[in-house]
């Protein structure tokens, strides 16, 4: 568990131009995420994804300014960037597997390159964070050899491991059906009351789901380049 009181992450009039062809562009971004806040986005175009969480990472070129634990991504060096993103978790659309890796690897990569946590530390979490999402024990072999479902519950098993600041989705529902989706919903509930922040980036209108599982999260809609709160 981890206590904190600075602002997790702040975006200042941020903006981008489009990186490829599955990304849109932002423009004039401006929002604050604090210790316990849930973010959810949802934009309308599924063929074109708002690169919040490359930005949330410090990972793409952008105007702006933009700070996690109140390091600008800008003015940091190589190292410290390294070192404050393993304490980001993150499910990636498309997901982000390592073929030639089997699931488990995949899972702790980020912990064992961003951190020095022990083999048995990261073993143990795991399992913990599997049997929150229903899953008897982390599925074995390589990605390929999983189905969608149980392999989408690893990628949220991924995001959480570590108890990161800050957890960004996207589109983490792909893939299952919302009877399926409570695993997850006790993730984030669980790391909001540690003083994590999530970010939920997706094309789903999952209103009505999210205001049944949380209480006093920020909606937000994804409207001519810019994040204009809902309601």
């Amino acid at each position: 568990m981890h206590k904190n009181n600075k602002t997790i992450l702040e975006f200042n009039n941020v903006s981008t131009m489009s990186m490829s062809n599955r990304e849109s562009k932002v423009t004039n971004l401006t929002f604050n995420v604090m210790p316990g806040d849930l973010l959810f986005i949802q934009y309308d175009n599924p063929d074109l994804i708002p690169p919040v969480c490359d930005l949330a990472e410090g990972l793409c070129d952008y105007s702006g300014v933009i700070k996690f634990m109140e390091n600008d991504w800008n003015q940091i060096a190589p190292d410290v960037q390294s070192q404050l993103r393993g304490r980001i978790g993150r499910v990636f659309n498309p997901p982000g597997w390592i073929s030639s890796l089997d699931v488990y690897s995949n899972i702790t990569l980020a912990q064992r390159h961003h951190t020095t946590k022990e083999e048995s530390e990261l073993r143990k979490e795991t399992e913990l964070l599997a049997a929150t999402v229903n899953l008897d024990h982390i599925p074995e072999g390589r990605p390929e050899m999983i189905g969608t479902d149980v392999l989408r519950k690893a990628e949220w098993i991924s995001a959480f491991v570590g108890q990161p600041y800050l957890i960004l989705l996207e589109h983490p529902e792909k893939g299952v059906q919302v009877n399926q989706l409570q695993g997850l919903a006790n993730l984030v509930r669980k790391s909001l009351s540690e003083d994590a922040a999530v970010i939920w980036v997706t094309p789903e209108n999952l209103a009505s789901w999210h205001e049944k599982q949380f209480q006093n999260s920020k909606r937000y809609i994804m409207q001519n380049e810019n994040i204009k709160l809902h309601g």
